[in-house]
């Protein structure tokens, strides 16, 4: 075999081997198919405190874009009435009480708690698809080093790991105030100064400049419009002086940053040509508190129970060319959904080892191939609160305050198609569809362990 042949030879099989390490690779593979990703979430908003929710008072122009140009989901769900383990099935795709995270992180003992490391987040699933991860903003799932972000996941990390903070200022008078601090990757960052809505912009922006040429996911965690309830003053003297609670008038101040600051992350986006290929979610992490003056009409109820206006959220997604713009899904869907679904968008599955997810791959419902509801049944458990949701069907108790003070569990049945509000208790007219959901739910929970039986 002559010389000029050998060297042709060669140089095509260097060729080749070249081409199909590229293939192979998955960060190179990710960046032409795969969307970047924006996750972000709000923190105790209430379900009617967004123009596209149809409030006539709150303004939210740039969340109100993301809904126009995507889907709105009209029955969504979180997995909890509260902050972190409605995060904690968010991050999974699991019930949370599938890993002993039933409820927030308020003692001592918590401090030695998070999401169990059994599980895998979404920074696991996307990291080993060659993704740049960071989350940004609340954590709220553990602060032990073995919970961090960064040993979860997330490349980057910047944010707090406790669950709220004062909006202007760092503040430590406790050695547990240091959960508070915003941190960059493990390092305190306790001379930082600004409105903390503006500083977590400030990061993503960043962040998504920094790998604008390879895929990324951003989980985009809010503090706001969590309490303290703290308003630049410039917003403030911008809301209408017809609301007249001071309370109110500072969470439509703080949820105007708010909607400015989404927007500002949308402009980034745009501004780099990575709109159309970046899929952008917007959801709230439970319903309106008591405690922030927010408002859940037409629902009843608030962040904590196992009402409506407690577990059903203001939820969006759009990826342009794949979700139908301005359009509306009315079926059942919960936020456990997410993660196999925003896998479905990047043409991968869990990774090796993951649990057995509950959330489902929305994409072929939303798309029409599949006519039927994603979900025939949605279980949840907070405390002594406890709600089957079957089709239009709902069972639940929960315990209310009393006049004395006392408080008394309540069982409940409703239909939430011809009562959304919750106003009409069926209970005693049909007896069958309580025991029908009630042994569903025990059969849901029999097997699940304690709260915090696993770390």
């Amino acid at each position: 075999m002559n010389t000029k042949l050998l060297f042709s030879i060669a140089m095509i099989l260097s060729i080749s081997i070249i081409t199909l390490m590229c293939f192979l690779s998955p960060a190179h593979a990710k960046s032409s198919t795969s969307p970047n990703i924006v996750l972000i979430i709000s923190d105790d908003a209430g379900y009617a405190d967004f123009g596209f929710q149809g409030s006539k008072i709150i303004e939210t122009p740039n969340i109100d874009a993301i809904a126009k140009s995507g889907v709105t989901f009209t029955r969504g769900y979180v997995s909890a009435p509260v902050c972190a383990p409605s995060r904690a099935g968010l991050l999974t795709g699991r019930y949370q009480q599938r890993f002993s995270f039933e409820r927030n992180l308020t003692t001592k003992e918590d401090l030695n708690r998070g999401i169990a490391q059994s599980e895998k987040t979404m920074g696991d699933h996307f990291k080993a698809l060659g993704y740049r991860t960071a989350a940004i903003g609340k954590w709220h799932l553990g602060n032990k080093d073995v919970y961090h972000p960064n040993n979860r996941g997330f490349d980057h990390f910047y944010g707090l790991l406790d669950g709220s903070r004062d909006y202007f200022k760092q503040v430590i008078k406790k050695p547990a105030d240091k959960y508070k601090v915003l941190q960059r990757n493990g390092e305190l960052l306790t001379e930082t100064t600004g409105y903390v809505t503006d500083l977590l912009t400030n990061e993503t922006i960043d962040f998504i400049e920094r790998n604008k040429t390879q895929p990324f996911f951003a989980y985009v965690s809010y503090t706001a419009v969590h309490t303290p309830m703290h308003a630049q003053a410039h917003r403030l003297t911008a809301v209408p002086e017809s609301v007249v609670d001071p309370k109110r008038r500072k969470l439509i101040a703080m949820t105007a940053s708010l909607d400015d600051n989404i927007g500002r992350i949308i402009a980034k986006l745009d501004q780099l040509g990575l709109s159309e290929n970046t899929l952008v979610v917007f959801l709230n992490d439970n319903g309106g508190a008591l405690t922030n003056a927010s408002i859940n009409a037409p629902l009843r109820g608030y962040k904590g129970s196992t009402f409506e206006g407690a577990i059903r959220v203001p939820m969006v997604v759009k990826w342009p060319g794949h979700i139908k713009e301005n359009s509306h899904y009315d079926q059942t869907v919960i936020s456990l959904d997410l993660l196999p679904t925003l896998l479905a968008a990047a043409n991968a599955k869990p990774i090796e080892n993951t649990p057995t997810i509950d959330g489902k791959n929305l994409l072929p419902y939303l798309s029409g191939a599949n006519a039927s509801s994603p979900h025939e049944s949605i279980f949840f458990k907070y405390h002594s609160g406890r709600a089957h949701i079957k089709g239009d069907w709902k069972w639940m108790t929960t315990k209310l305050k009393q006049a004395d003070g006392s408080k008394k569990l309540f069982k409940f049945l409703f239909n939430l198609k011809n009562d959304p509000a919750e106003q009409n208790n069926l209970l005693n007219s049909h007896p069958e569809k309580v025991t029908e959901l009630r042994l569903e739910w025990q059969d849901w929970f029999f097997d699940m362990p304690g709260i915090w039986t696993q770390l």
